[in-house]
């Protein structure tokens, strides 16, 4: 079994939906494929749902120019006049249930669960399309919806977490009869079906997670990443242009380049993937013959070396003083359980007798600061939160290993006279990570590259 996934990138229009489908087609051994939604339609949707809440009396239009663009791939990618008139059809189909879930957010406002199943029809337009395209291939193609075919998560309304066990078990049914019919499936990537049916997503770009959670159920012995770049690359190639792809990763490294911020893939693709041996490969749409990115379970070679440098300016800080000896800990206690509360995620952190710095999304921070003003007796003199910062890493298996290893991240940026807010060195044997001021971001980036991939 293979599992293939197409992002929004290789999903711009008709041609490029062609190409993902005949990639998808070829393959003769059963495979499934896990799709986002068209590019720019999700950001299209979450738009008209803010519209519609001020004005009902522009739902018609946002649903015409969903119409329109759906129309347009799908006149551009089928040729059968049989088959695009089954696709528009399927497509109208669900921008009715759409419109109608629009206009009710107009009149009576979006709970959680309604604002997630808003956002679910990008993908669940995009699985029709992709559908309809296998099938004027010649191939036989089935829609599976996630919330129809068992995709179960723990409930919350985003960022929600799913369970590739009991998703195993509900699939189980379709994929005989898919099997049975030699069909593709293709599955809607993003969401799933809380356990009382309701539609929860798993982030935004959450779709890769939706891959590696149909890899791990359906057991799949390859997952296919199929995106509008040749995989993970030395840096990003924006920031550095001489930058290039990494053939081959560890699967440690990959899932610390995802959490870290490197926006090839999400951060919680690798989550169901741990103790699953399926072979992971990062591929280019426009490239096929490509090989991409491998990612595999074992190092290769005997030399360790950084091979990717990542950034993420989207954080923040929180800085907390502890004002004086013994209640550190104390502290430090009270602010998570603060922080959790509040829906603020810390996604690390240092902590010495004086102080505690934590790191959080810079969407989390409003929240966050909020919640440690809200402390009992108020936030600590001093405390301040931090958005003028980036995280940067350079990242490898086993170079840490190395003697003074950590100490030329910190000589490379110390030559350049970039000033480093902090340093977390050793929390990771994956990774070299530092603090700098945003607007270092680049120049720190492209000072590491040099020192440690370049040469």
């Amino acid at each position: 079994m293979i599992v293939m996934k197409f992002g929004g990138g290789c999903l711009r229009d008709g041609s490029s939906v062609l190409r993902a489908a005949r990639i998808a087609s070829g393959r003769m051994a059963p495979s499934v494929c896990v799709v986002s939604a068209l590019h720019g339609v999700t950001d299209a949707i979450l738009a008209g749902r803010a519209a519609a809440a001020e004005d009902i009396s522009a739902v018609p239009e946002i649903i015409g120019n969903l119409r329109q663009h759906h129309a347009a791939v799908i006149d551009g990618a089928i040729s059968s006049a049989r088959l695009r008139t089954s696709a528009h059809r399927s497509v109208e189909k669900r921008l009715a249930r759409l419109e109608s879930l629009l206009r009710q957010a107009g009149r009576d406002g979006c709970d959680p669960h309604d604002a997630a199943e808003v956002s679910s029809y990008g993908e669940r337009l995009a699985a029709a399309v992709f559908a309809h395209t296998i099938c004027g291939l010649g191939r036989r193609s089935e829609i599976w919806e996630a919330d129809a075919v068992g995709l179960i998560t723990d409930g919350k309304p985003e960022n929600a977490s799913a369970d590739p066990g009991l998703f195993a078990v509900r699939v189980a049914p379709h994929a005989a009869r898919a099997a049975g019919r030699r069909a593709i499936p293709v599955l809607t990537g993003f969401f799933g079906a809380s356990p009382s049916g309701r539609v929860s997503t798993f982030g935004r770009n959450g779709s890769d997670y939706s891959a590696a959670v149909a890899a791990r159920a359906l057991e799949a012995s390859r997952l296919e990443f199929w995106k509008d770049a040749a995989g993970f690359m030395t840096a990003d190639p924006k920031v550095v242009p001489e930058a290039g792809t990494v053939r081959r990763l560890t699967f440690r490294e990959a899932s610390e380049l995802a959490s870290l911020g490197a926006r090839i893939l999400h951060s919680r693709t690798f989550e169901p993937l741990e103790e699953a041996e399926i072979a992971i490969r990062i591929r280019n749409l426009d490239d096929p013959r490509n090989p991409g990115t491998a990612v595999t379970r074992k190092r290769t070679g005997r030399r360790s070396d950084f091979k990717c440098v990542t950034s993420n300016p989207r954080i923040a800080a929180l800085r907390i003083p502890v004002p004086s000896a013994g209640q550190g800990a104390s502290l430090l206690a009270r602010t998570l359980s603060c922080l959790a509360a509040a829906g603020a995620t810390v996604t690390s952190m240092i902590t010495t007798r004086s102080g505690h710095l934590l790191l959080m999304a810079a969407a989390d921070a409003e929240q966050g600061w909020n919640a440690v003003k809200n402390l009992n007796g108020g936030a600590p003199p001093h405390a301040e939160i931090r958005r003028d910062i980036a995280l940067v890493a350079a990242v490898g298996e086993g170079v840490l290993e190395q003697p003074g290893a950590a100490g030329r991240v910190l000589a490379a940026l110390a030559r350049e006279k970039i000033g480093i807010e902090t340093a977390m060195l050793g929390a990771s044997d994956v990774s070299a990570c530092v603090v700098v001021a945003r607007d270092e971001e680049a120049r720190a980036v492209r000072t590491l590259h040099r020192e440690f991939i370049k040469s």
